[in-house]
């Protein structure tokens, strides 16, 4: 039903090009075309999505690294995730040698750790995030705009009408596999942008869709560009991993 009820307009939504955008996305508004597809279909086949991808993927270890782009610097990332729980390790290389920062969710709360071994509590907004339980950013507060073309991606766009109440105001989600494509955040700092490119199926997994690169853009200027090395899939991980020091 949900694949007969979309490309019904899938042929004809290729062809907005109103909605195709340069490589900045969202650095304008862009009207979308409308849609009678229920935003309680998109919401449930998300999480079904998800749910298998929970019950594919156990456990993952990835290698990425990650680009600033106005001063080249070079950071290397190794991301733990068990379940819900993730720890995220960003070294910083320099001539004044590594600096590394652990950002974890140990399944309750968000923690900032420190090279000194310094522990601090943070919000969504302020850790880096794995992007792996997609299902969790949107809800029936959400609004679904309608139909867009971005990419060549027929995507549905999603709005928060309360920026202040939600992690994200807007999100872009491709229509005929339900990924995230594209994040907005519009903070107190500007307008952050981040755009998901590069899906690739894991090995021996029906949904362990992974994009294996990643960019972030604030106020339409980009500034990191993240690319996965290496993925390690449900391999045992340690529980200690996740937990910090009270």
């Amino acid at each position: 039903m949900w694949i007969k009820t979309l490309m019904v307009f899938l042929g004809w939504i290729t062809f907005v090009g109103s909605n195709v955008l340069g490589q900045c996305p969202l650095t304008q508004d862009v009207t979308p075309a409308p849609t009678s597809i229920p935003l309680g279909l998109v919401l449930q086949e998300s999480n079904n999505r998800y749910q298998q991808f929970a019950t594919d993927v156990q456990t993952l270890v990835i290698q990425q690294q990650t680009v600033v782009e106005a001063t080249g610097q070079l950071i290397e990332e190794t991301l733990w995730v068990s379940g819900n729980r993730y720890r995220l390790e960003r070294t910083q290389l320099s001539a004044s040698g590594p600096r590394t920062l652990t950002y974890l969710f140990d399944g309750t709360q968000r923690w900032i750790i420190t090279p000194s071994g310094q522990q601090a509590e943070t919000s969504l907004l302020e850790t880096p995030q794995p992007y792996i339980d997609w299902s969790q950013w949107i809800n029936q507060d959400f609004q679904l705009e309608g139909l867009g073309n971005y990419m060549n991606h027929p995507v549905f766009m999603l709005q928060h009408p309360d920026p202040d109440v939600s992690d994200f105001t807007e999100i872009w989600i491709d229509a005929e596999r339900l990924l995230p494509l594209m994040v907005r955040q519009d903070t107190t700092l500007g307008r952050t942008v981040t755009a998901f490119e590069d899906y690739q199926l894991l090995d021996g997994t029906q949904s362990g869709w992974i994009p294996w690169t990643r960019e972030l853009y604030r106020e339409g200027e980009l500034l990191e560009r993240t690319q996965i090395i290496d993925i390690v899939l449900n391999e045992p991980l340690d529980d200690d991993l996740f937990e910090v020091e009270r």
